[in-house]
C-alpha cells in the first residue's frame, strides 16, 4: 500500500478512536451522533456510496492503529476499498440494501454499553400496528410527535427490555435522549414526527412490498391479498380496522414517501376509506384490501399522490 498525509494529521476515526496501539477507545453518546453525522454527510439516514468509502477506508484505517508514529499513514487503493467495501457489506449490511443505517453502525463501533443496548435491542415488528401502538403508548399528549420527554421513557424502557434491572441516572437518559433526537430530528423541530420515529423503530413489512412488486408486475395473487390481510388482521376478525388499519396505511407511506407525519396518516386513511370501502362501514375487508393494493402497484403516480401533497390538520387521535 501507497502512504498518504490525511488532513490534520490522522482521519477523523483515527482522532477520535485511535491511540496509535490498535486499541479503540468507547465513544459516548455525543461522539456516536458526530461520527455519524460526519459521515452521513447529505443527511438521508445512511452512509452509502462515497461516504461508505470514506467511512471504511478510515474505519480500516483506525483498526490497524498503524498511524501512531505521525502524520503519515497508509492507503488503500480503489480496487482494494472495493473489495473491501464488498466483503463489509456481506458481513455488516443486516438487511442487504447495500447501505449502512445507524444500527448497522452502532454495532460496530465501541459505544457506551447502555447507550448501545438501545440499537442492539430488536424489537420484533411485523407491521406497522405493532409501531402506531407504541407511537401511541409514548405520545402522552396526543401532539401528533415524540418530544424529549416522552422520547427518555421510551428509551428507559428499551434499556430496560434489552438488559433487565439495569440502573440509569435521568442526566445520563437526557444526554442518550438528545443525542437520538439530534441523529434522527432531521427537520430540526427539536420533535420525531412518525417518519423520524420509523427510522428508530423500523418495520419489516415484508408481505406488503412483496405483494405490492407483484402487483406492479401484474402478478399479485389471491393467497398473496389473504398474507398481507393475516399480517394486519390482528383480533382475527376478517377484517383491518382501527390501529390496524392505521398501521397498514403507515406502512404504505413508508414505502412510497421518505417524509411524513400524523397528518399525512389521517388524510391517506381517509382517502383510502373513501376509495376503497365498497360497504362504508370503515373497514378492509379482503376484497377491498385487493383494490387497495391494486391501486397502491402503480408506484410512479401512487408516490406524486402520496407524498408530494399538503396535508390537512386532522389528527390521528379524534
Amino acid at each position: 500500500m501507497s502512504r498518504y498525509r490525511g488532513p490534520n494529521g490522522a482521519n477523523y476515526l483515527e482522532q477520535l478512536l485511535g491511540q496509535g496501539d490498535g486499541k479503540m477507545n468507547k465513544l459516548t453518546a455525543a461522539q456516536f451522533m458526530k461520527t455519524w453525522k460526519n459521515y452521513d454527510r447529505d443527511g438521508n439516514g445512511f452512509i452509502e456510496g462515497k461516504e461508505l468509502e470514506m467511512f471504511l477506508r478510515d474505519f480500516f484505517l483506525a483498526e490497524q492503529g498503524n498511524s501512531g508514529g505521525g502524520p503519515l499513514i497508509p492507503s488503500i487503493s480503489p480496487e482494494e476499498l472495493q473489495a473491501l467495501k464488498r466483503r463489509f457489506l456481506e458481513k455488516h449490511d443486516v438487511n442487504k440494501d447495500g447501505k449502512m443505517d445507524i444500527k448497522e453502525l452502532a454495532k460496530l463501533l465501541p459505544l457506551d454499553e447502555n447507550f448501545l443496548l438501545i440499537f442492539r435491542y430488536n424489537i420484533p415488528l411485523e407491521s406497522g400496528v405493532d409501531f402506531i401502538r407504541i407511537w401511541k403508548k409514548f405520545d402522552r399528549d396526543y401532539s401528533g410527535q415524540i418530544d424529549v420527554t416522552e422520547l427518555k421513557e421510551f428509551l428507559r424502557q428499551l434499556i430496560v427490555l434489552s438488559k433487565p434491572r439495569t440502573e440509569i441516572d435521568d442526566a445520563t437518559l437526557h444526554e442518550y435522549a438528545d443525542t437520538i433526537m439530534k441523529i434522527y430530528d432531521t427537520t430540526r423541530t427539536g420533535k420525531l414526527k412518525l417518519s423520524e420515529m420509523s427510522k428508530l423503530l423500523p418495520v419489516n413489512a415484508n408481505f406488503l412490498k412483496a405483494a405490492i412488486k407483484k402487483g406492479s408486475k401484474k402478478k399479485m395473487s389471491s393467497d398473496d391479498v389473504k398474507r398481507v390481510l393475516k399480517v394486519y388482521d390482528k383480533d382475527g376478525s376478517g377484517t383491518i380496522e382501527g390501529d390496524e388499519l392505521t398501521g397498514l396505511v403507515k406502512d404504505l407511506l413508508a414505502y412510497y414517501c421518505v417524509e411524513y407525519d400524523i397528518n399525512d396518516l389521517e388524510d391517506t386513511k381517509k382517502a383510502l376509506l373513501n376509495t376503497c370501502d365498497a360497504n362504508s362501514d370503515g373497514r378492509i375487508n379482503l376484497r377491498e384490501l385487493s383494490m387497495i393494493l391494486t391501486v397502491m402497484a402503480d408506484e410512479t403516480e401512487v408516490k406524486h399522490l402520496l407524498c408530494s401533497r399538503k396535508t390537512s390538520q386532522r389528527s390521528l387521535y379524534r
